[in-house]
């Protein structure tokens, strides 16, 4: 009855989404052609704003790292909302200001979001390297699919032992061909003992499958580092770029 109940909730949540979601699309583009700048921007930006901070939900829930591309949706969103009102209701030389400020903004945020993720990528691997010390070998046993054709990533699961207990390495993290393991291919990977302690050490029932998703692999996590600091060094490099051009060459006040 409960499993009844739960699943006639979701369906009811997933129409009324589906039912937001075409209707935002449909409003915004007919908002768009009939000249209603502002109401398109309004809507643009609520539709941002929510998905955006279901992005963040859905992330967080995972347990994964990239909560901050939901929080970009919602800052872009918050955006469009705060012009759309200004363009209505605000002084007119007030929002051509902030129009002319569109470009400063952006670059600020992109130098910000740049530099803000290579400090929190270069911090996180320092920290993990400092926890994960334990040495041991693991071999790849399955790979779980995000996706599908080119935009498919991939994320290993490893087989370790310890003190005669298999577990599963896990991290949860998709990539795409960023040396990768290959099916059954034997890593040296390095594991924290504290992970593998308060799983043992807690209400665990032997018929329980010990999963851990704090380890280093040393080949996919270079790779995967070298990508991180490409991408978002390109962020910080345009950000400033941007940023100096818009002071030079777009005057605000």
């Amino acid at each position: 009855m409960k499993e009844n109940k739960r699943n006639a909730s979701l369906l009811i949540i997933s129409l009324l989404f589906l039912i937001w979601l075409i209707g935002s699309i449909c409003l915004s583009v007919y908002e768009a052609k009939s000249g209603k700048t502002w109401l398109f921007l309004i809507i643009l930006g609520q539709f941002f704003t929510i998905m955006g901070m279901i992005a963040i939900m859905a992330i967080v829930a995972e347990k994964q790292n990239g909560w901050w591309l939901g929080s970009i949706f919602v800052l872009a969103g918050t955006s469009c909302i705060i012009y759309g009102l200004m363009s209505k209701l605000g002084p007119k030389d007030v929002f051509d200001k902030m129009v002319n400020a569109i470009p400063l903004i952006a670059g600020i945020t992109f130098t910000i979001v740049g530099g803000f993720m290579l400090i929190y990528c270069h911090i996180s691997a320092k920290k993990l390297r400092e926890i994960c010390t334990y040495e041991i070998s693991g071999k790849c046993i399955d790979f779980k699919s995000s996706g599908s054709g080119y935009k498919k990533t991939q994320c290993p699961i490893y087989e370790v032992f310890y003190n005669g207990e298999r577990m599963l390495l896990d991290k949860n993290i998709f990539t795409r061909a960023l040396k990768n393991p290959a099916m059954g291919e034997t890593r040296q990977l390095f594991i924290s003992l504290d992970d593998v302690n308060k799983i043992t050490d807690s209400n665990f029932s032997p018929k329980e499958e010990i999963r851990i998703s704090r380890y280093i692999d040393e080949k996919t996590d270079k790779a995967v580092a070298i990508f991180s600091n490409i991408l978002f060094g390109s962020f910080l490099i345009s950000g400033c770029i941007l940023t100096v051009a818009s002071c030079i060459f777009i005057p605000i006040f």
